[in-house]
């Protein structure tokens, strides 16, 4: 007969925390919705950044894209996706999304604020996020950013010894950049194949305001194909040879729409992870800080003003959502081991037990 034996450790992700700040409760605050095209349990937001959103007064809360639906996005000011769906052959943007793009754009159109961070590892991925950007007239080319000024480029002494580059060019004027000075975002070094590449984006309209230019001395160069090494000092500039676009953001309909794509391991999904130590959200190199939090606090809230001041879409409010409607699922991972995930609807609590069968 066989024993089951629950181990590991308890994870309680609560997702219903109450503003720390009472001094924000007079003010309506924007209710963001973070969908991810992965499973709950094997991909969320970073939840140190999340917290520093509950503080701030925001009503956070996320779901899988799969399950989104109007009558769920419609209580929220801004939805914001920070990973891409896989492709189908040839590059196809998934059928299973289908409804989900029409979705997106029926939610910009009625006042809402759309947060496009999606990375594109793969060609066939960035052939997918075009196929959702060009909804917005915007397009990420099959180019890479890299940095050529060695003295504007840090390595991380620890871990993974990953890179980032440094940038100044921020559009100051503009509400999203407010407090905002310095950016390093990470992108990976000579030799590197297929990897988590920082995209320059190319607007496809005269309606974008282009808000975070990689640094003058900062250029594009192709993608790799599968199994090819590339040489960032050697390949010739392809779009940009000076300040590649790298983040935009635009009114359109009765909302707003707001994209970059950028590593969200470094930033949305992980940034704050100790593996991560928030170089790219806050640190820096220890002298130089880093802005990106400050850019998408700004960037949430203004992609939220329209809804805000009309009053829909939106309205959910995360300490008030009842905790019900569990659903418990068991999710089959490699040998013996079975996690039991247990979802709870809108007031969103994530438990996560390791069950091992003897």
């Amino acid at each position: 007969m066989k024993r089951i034996i629950v181990s590991g450790t308890l994870l309680l992700f609560a997702w219903t925390t109450a503003p720390a700040l009472s001094a924000i409760a007079a003010e309506p605050q924007p209710s963001i919705l973070f969908i991810t095209f992965d499973a709950l349990w094997n991909d969320s937001p970073d939840e140190k950044h999340t917290q520093h959103l509950a503080d701030m007064g925001f009503q956070v809360n996320l779901e899988e894209a799969k399950k989104v639906h109007w009558e769920r996005v419609g209580r929220y000011n801004v939805l914001a996706l920070y990973n891409l769906p896989l492709h189908e052959e040839g590059g196809r943007w998934p059928k299973d999304y289908d409804a989900l793009r029409s979705l997106l754009q029926r939610f910009v159109d009625s006042g809402g604020g759309l947060f496009n961070a999606g990375l594109c590892a793969t060609h066939g991925q960035t052939m997918v996020h075009n196929e959702l950007l060009k909804e917005f007239e915007m397009s990420a080319p099959f180019e890479r950013i890299v940095e050529t000024d060695a003295a504007k480029i840090y390595a991380m002494p620890k871990m993974f010894r990953h890179r980032f580059a440094l940038t100044k060019e921020v559009a100051g004027d503009h509400p999203v950049a407010r407090n905002v000075a310095s950016l390093w975002y990470y992108f990976p070094g000579d030799g590197a194949t297929l990897g988590e590449f920082p995209h320059p984006l190319n607007p496809l309209s005269d309606e974008w305001k282009v808000v975070v230019w990689g640094s003058p001395t900062a250029r594009s160069v192709r993608m790799p194909n599968f199994g090819e090494v590339t040489n960032e000092t050697t390949e010739p500039p392809a779009t940009y040879k000076s300040r590649p676009s790298i983040m935009a953001v635009r009114a359109m309909g009765k909302g707003r729409v707001a994209v970059t794509v950028m590593n969200q391991s470094h930033l949305i999904n992980n940034g704050w992870h100790f593996a991560y130590e928030g170089v790219a959200l806050a640190k820096g190199d220890d002298k130089t800080p880093s802005d990106w939090e400050k850019l998408f606090i700004n960037t949430y809230r203004w992609l939220a003003k329209p809804s805000l001041a009309a009053g829909a879409p939106g309205g959910f409010v995360a300490k008030q959502e009842p905790d019900e409607k569990a659903a418990a699922h068991i999710i089959f991972l490699e040998g013996d081991e079975k996690r039991l995930q247990l979802d709870i609807e809108d007031g969103r609590r994530r438990v996560g037990v390791t069950v091992t069968v003897y």
